[in-house]
């Protein structure tokens, strides 16, 4: 057996021991009262005197271990077969203080007063069972300390029934070992069974935070990815407008020089602060769509916005490729609550892999539409593909499923884009009745939007 299970059992085993429990002492101290006044009398108060004391003494160190249990619970998580040691010699101590009482004083009792006093040596051996029933070996020490000398005095004591009593002790011994047996292996099975369990609930626990962590960089990784793709795009995006604003401001440096010509330059001037402000839209969301959001959070937000984000950087590769690109939504101003990052990923996830699919293809196109129920809107994007297998349908958002080649994909793309959607409150599917090929991206529409259309 594993070395640190056997030690864990055995370790919630003593706690189980060694719980401090005001009632035992209680019931120990009671029985201890109730013995005195059968076996009191003036002719052994020396040796009920010192029997009496030996079993303060022995309540004593119950409290004393049980204490020294619980201030000392780091080293008895490392060393508990020392405690448990500690544990059986009290036992042994006290039931030899019960047991060595019938040596003491059944010489001078009547043989009514000893049958009354095994009786009551009976009922402390049954109370041993639960006390000690986490070990094995304290219930053994206490049963040999109590019985042992109540043998003894059976065979040397001189009243009628005296054998009666050894051959009881020998039965009780025989009897009570083997109850305690039976009530320890159901504990330490019990025990075990909780440890490993809580284990496995550990074990669980532990794999299913690494999962998490391995997708939360998986959904980085398909970011970067992303913003990889989107690097030659941007490169044609920014530098398009430079070249503008570059011709128009050398166009006013030109009308300047003449100084006599009245030339209106507001064009020119209103020309460079469009295209400066192209160039900010796009710097400003590819600072979004590369922020890594640690909290998913969901905040309304316009749909022109996520389009924005979304699409800026693939339309200059759709133009590059011959690709017909065309937004026809209802209305762009929708809001919509959602984490706006994912849901703009989504969207640039579908538009490139339907660029890759169809780039080749005769008069390629892609079209964004959509359709809206009560609490959502669906964002369709159709590409002009001819559809999906139903074998590769079946399995499209199977993560590590890809139809490119093994440098080109890596079948996550799909699976976290379904993944993103879900976590941003929507979802996104394949329409497969559908002539083309079309995904729908289920979002959320904000309260305020549900409002103002309920007005």
């Amino acid at each position: 057996m594993n070395k640190n299970l056997e030690r864990n059992i055995k370790t919630r085993l003593l706690t189980m021991l060694f719980e401090k429990k005001f009632s035992i002492y209680v019931m120990s101290f009671g029985t201890m009262c109730i013995f005195s006044y059968i076996i009191y009398n003036d002719d052994i108060r020396i040796k009920f005197y010192f029997w009496w004391s030996s079993f303060c003494i022995y309540l004593g160190l119950r409290y004393f271990t049980t204490s020294y249990y619980e201030t000392n619970l780091s080293k008895a998580n490392n060393d508990p077969y020392f405690f448990e040691k500690l544990n059986a010699f009290n036992a042994l101590y006290g039931g030899t203080v019960w047991g060595v009482s019938s040596l003491l004083f059944f010489q001078h009792v009547s043989p009514v007063v000893a049958i009354l006093a095994m009786g009551i040596y009976l009922g402390s051996a049954a109370g041993s069972l639960t006390t000690n029933a986490a070990s094995m070996k304290a219930s053994i020490s206490y049963l040999m300390g109590l019985f042992l000398p109540v043998i003894v005095a059976g065979i040397v004591a001189p009243f009628e029934y005296s054998y009666y009593v050894s051959a009881m002790s020998v039965m009780a011994i025989l009897g009570y070992i083997k109850g305690a047996n039976v009530i320890y292996k159901s504990l330490y099975k019990s025990v075990r069974t909780s440890i490993e369990n809580e284990e496995l609930v550990r074990q669980v626990a532990f794999t299913n935070q690494k999962r998490i962590e391995a997708e939360k960089q998986s959904l980085q990784s398909s970011k970067l990815a992303t913003l990889g793709e989107m690097a030659a795009g941007i490169a044609h995006e920014i530098n398009n407008p430079l070249t503008i604003i570059s011709g128009n401001i050398e166009m006013i440096e030109f009308q300047l020089r003449k100084i006599n010509a009245r030339v209106d330059l507001t064009r020119y001037v209103e020309s460079c602060e469009r295209n400066i402000s192209r160039i900010t839209n796009l710097v400003s969301s590819l600072k979004r769509m590369s922020y890594n959001n640690k909290e998913e959070v969901l905040e309304d937000v316009e749909l022109n916005t996520i389009f924005e984000d979304a699409f800026s950087f693939s339309k200059e590769k759709m133009k590059h490729d011959g690709i017909k690109f065309s937004i026809n939504v209802d209305d762009s101003s929708t809001i919509v609550n959602c984490n706006s990052l994912y849901v703009s990923q989504v969207l640039l996830n579908l538009v490139n892999n339907a660029i890759h699919a169809i780039s080749k293809h005769e008069d390629p196109w892609i079209k964004i539409t959509n359709k809206r129920d009560k609490n959502y809107i669906y964002i369709e994007v159709t590409d002009s593909g001819k559809g999906i297998a139903t074998d590769v349908a079946d399995k499209i958002f199977n993560p590590f499923f890809t139809t490119k080649d093994i440098n080109n994909g890596t079948g996550l793309g799909l699976s976290l884009s379904k993944n993103m959607a879900i976590r941003s409150g929507g979802d996104l599917n394949l329409d497969r009745g559908h002539k083309n090929t079309r995904f729908i991206l289920k979002i959320p529409l904000s309260i305020q939007d549900l409002q103002s259309n309920a007005s």
